[in-house]
């Protein structure tokens, strides 16, 4: 059962397919009746389990307060350490149940500008996906209006 479970997750995470799900499962000693019917009920529950995880993990981890310090090392025991830059960050989660746990960590000038560059890459794919969904529904409110003119005897463009 654990073995499922892990294989199903794995599975969310990376958007396999059920045929993966099944190849995975007969690896794992699974009959290929049982896989089949595990890939096809993977296949046609996915997107819900998916949503699912991906809001609950949302909710429960969410970012109450961010605050952060910026600091040039001017005392150490290590030579090469004097004037190095750091950032320490303390970030307050929500656990889940009324409990918030803050996290810290310090970060070296290039570790900064990693994660700031991962930030940027998260925050321009989250721009892109609302723009393909606002697109869609702007394809279908473009469609519902070209055949409603059409009804009424009018061309969709001047």
């Amino acid at each position: 059962m654990r073995s499922l479970l892990v294989v199903l997750q794995g599975a969310i995470q990376h958007s396999c397919s059920a045929n993966s799900v099944r190849t995975d499962l007969i690896a794992l000693g699974a009959s290929a009746g049982s896989a089949a019917e595990a890939g096809e009920a993977f296949a046609s529950r996915a997107s819900d389990v998916a949503h699912s995880a991906g809001s609950e993990s949302l909710s429960v981890n969410s970012l109450i307060d961010l605050s952060w310090n910026f600091g040039v090392t001017v005392s150490t025991d290590e030579v090469k350490r004097l004037g190095a830059t750091y950032l320490q960050l303390k970030l307050v989660l929500d656990k889940g149940g009324g409990k918030a746990e803050p996290v810290f960590c310090e970060l070296t000038l290039p570790q900064f500008y990693d994660l700031l560059s991962e930030l940027e890459r998260a925050k321009a794919y989250v721009d892109l996906m609302a723009g393909a969904a606002a697109g869609e529904e702007d394809e279908e409110d473009r469609s519902s209006a070209d055949a409603a003119a059409a009804a009424l005897g009018g061309g969709g463009d001047a």
